[in-house]
């Protein structure tokens, strides 16, 4: 398969809208990375084009972080207000309660951009500290998963590197603690092979793709396993979760 052409024709097909989905995100994902890689306008049009048609229907969500924060590097202002928005509906620091699969997904990351990008990065030791606080409380060794669930790993393990992808590696103790957790996590949900539910095998495979990616694993060890696993999804009627998997590096 032409990756880079599956994907543009791709892009073409699903124009933004104010609806975000799982898709969506791995959309604008790979378009991020294809951006980073290539500096092709298409990609940053695109991303920005979800922010704006989440911001026309007032439909912005912590969850959409990555065209947000994407189309910041624009200097519109409205993308600021946006970003703002979100963070005054969440509050200005996370909760020092035990945070959930749900809720480390939901929101971590984008709290992690924020601090980064506009916060001067004054709470990334509370957003790293409330990943370690929910892993200690939730992940069992033995079963090698999160709240005993693989679909909720996969969350976690998302949110990790959609966390450590934005802070800097020179707030060293804080990224390498959320590196060392995705690492022990990933480990676990692997013991288990591939998820029956495939939607919850994509979540997996992208956490898997981010982190050879980013280089926190070994990518001769990896990325065989991706490969197979995202040829074993695309066979089980997930042609575009599986394509966009292998939409990276070479193939742009």
């Amino acid at each position: 398969m032409d990756c880079k052409a599956w994907f543009m024709e791709y892009l073409d097909a699903h124009a933004p809208c104010g609806m975000w989905t799982a898709e969506a995100d791995c959309a604008v994902r790979a378009c991020g990375a294809a951006y980073r890689l290539t500096g092709d306008a298409a990609y940053l049009a695109y991303m920005t084009g979800w922010a704006d048609a989440l911001i026309a229907e007032e439909k912005c969500v912590p969850g959409c972080w990555r065209a947000l924060f994407a189309a910041l590097a624009t200097g519109e202002e409205k993308y600021r207000a946006a970003i703002e928005a979100v963070m005054a509906g969440l509050g200005r620091q996370p909760s020092e309660s035990v945070l959930s699969a749900d809720a480390l997904y939901d929101e971590l990351p984008f709290r992690m951009a924020y601090e980064m990008k506009l916060g001067g990065m004054e709470k990334v030791g509370l957003a790293a500290a409330a990943f370690c606080r929910a892993h200690e409380a939730n992940w069992n060794g033995e079963t090698g998963l999160f709240a005993g669930d693989l679909r909720q790993t996969a969350k976690v393990l998302l949110a990790l590197t959609d966390a450590i992808d934005v802070c800097a590696d020179q707030l060293y103790e804080h990224w390498r603690a959320m590196v060392d957790l995705y690492r022990e996590e990933l480990r676990g949900a692997l013991r288990h092979g591939a998820a029956a539910d495939t939607e919850t095998e994509a979540m997996l495979l992208r956490a898997l793709q981010c982190g050879v990616e980013m280089g926190l694993i070994d990518p001769e060890r990896y990325l065989p396993l991706l490969q197979k696993r995202a040829e074993a999804l695309e066979a089980a009627g997930c042609r575009n979760a599986a394509a966009m998997l292998m939409v990276k590096g070479g193939a742009l």
